[in-house]
Order: structure tokens, then C-alpha cells, then sequence
């Protein structure tokens, strides 16, 4: 059965409501469908049934809640707040090449005139660049992890100078 099927493929206003349409089967949509303008609603919501293909959307703007997975090829965008129980995030490059012993640590002084220079840590971008450009959440991690990585190699070469210190004052005494 078609609501309003127009063999053209001409898709717009084909079914529009005001109202509520609840489903209690699957929403199946053909990639072809999807592309003339997607799905437009304030609430999508789909529990327990895992949705085999995608949603596609030029224009939402509520809650979606689904189940199962939605596939955004290139870019999914929420203007607004995003809630998940994980978000796994691919990365090519980790900063385990801190510990390589090719790796130049920067001393303190070094990196205490870098911040006074340019008032931001290394490799960590500034405030007018995050207002700029957003943050890529899977870079930040990496490079706070950099930081961190760095941060505990420094006290570790501060520990060993501390323990150094107090076998040099116990011999004094």
C-alpha cells in the first residue's frame, strides 16, 4: 500500500501530519527516499529493535532515541546536547611515542616560556581556535594524554632528583 505515492519521485508533502504517527513495525526507507529530504519530526523513537539501515535527516531538530544504530556516511551534526553509554573514537596516531627514547621532552623552562609566550600549552590549541574550529574530541584525548604521558615522566625525573637530594642530606648528617 503507497500514502500518496507519486511515481515521478517527487516525495515532498507525500504523507504530512501534525500530529503523532506511531509505528509498530520497522520505519523502512530507500536510500533514494532518504535523499529527497529525509525524515523531518521533533521526536524519533525506536526501543529494543535495531534499525538495519540509517536515518536520514536534512532537518532535526528533537530527540533521537533509537535502539539499534544510526550510520551518518560523513558527518552527523547536534545542535545540542549529546547523551551515549560509549562513544568509541578511531584514532591513527596514540601518544605512546612519549616514552620512546627518541622522544624530546621539553624541560620546564622550556615549556614554562612557551606558555608564557603564547599563553596555552604546546600542541594544545588555543581558545579563539577551539571557538573557531570546535574541538575533535578523539585529538583532545590524545593530546591531553600527551600531556599527561609528559607530566608523569617529569615527576618521575623530579622524584629520582628528590631521592637523589635526601641520599646526598642523610650522608651530610
Amino acid at each position: 500500500m503507497g500514502i500518496g505515492t507519486i511515481p515521478s519521485g517527487d516525495y515532498n508533502s507525500v504523507l504530512e501530519t501534525d500530529g503523532n504517527v506511531i509505528l509498530n513495525g520497522k520505519l523502512l526507507m530507500s536510500p533514494t527516499m532518504a535523499g529527497q529530504g529525509g525524515i523531518y519530526c521533533e521526536y524519533i523513537y525506536a526501543e529494543g529493535e535495531e534499525i538495519p539501515g540509517f536515518i536520514y535527516a536534512n532537518d532535526l531538530s528533537g530527540d533521537v532515541i533509537t535502539g539499534g544504530t544510526i550510520t551518518a556516511e560523513e558527518r552527523l551534526e547536534v545542535n545540542g546536547e549529546l547523551f551515549a553509554q560509549a562513544i568509541t573514537v578511531t584514532l591513527e596516531d596514540f601518544p605512546d611515542y612519549v616514552f620512546s627514547s627518541t622522544y624530546k621532552l621539553k624541560s620546564l623552562p622550556e615549556i614554562e616560556e612557551y606558555i608564557v609566550k603564547n599563553g596555552k600549552l604546546p600542541n594544545i590549541p588555543s581558545e579563539d581556535e577551539v571557538k573557531e574550529r570546535g574541538l575533535n574530541l578523539g585529538e583532545m584525548q590524545s593530546k591531553l594524554l600527551e600531556k599527561i604521558e609528559e607530566m608523569t615522566l617529569h615527576m618521575i625525573q623530579m622524584q629520582k632528583r628528590i631521592d637523589e637530594l635526601e641520599a646526598k642530606h642523610s650522608e651530610m648528617k
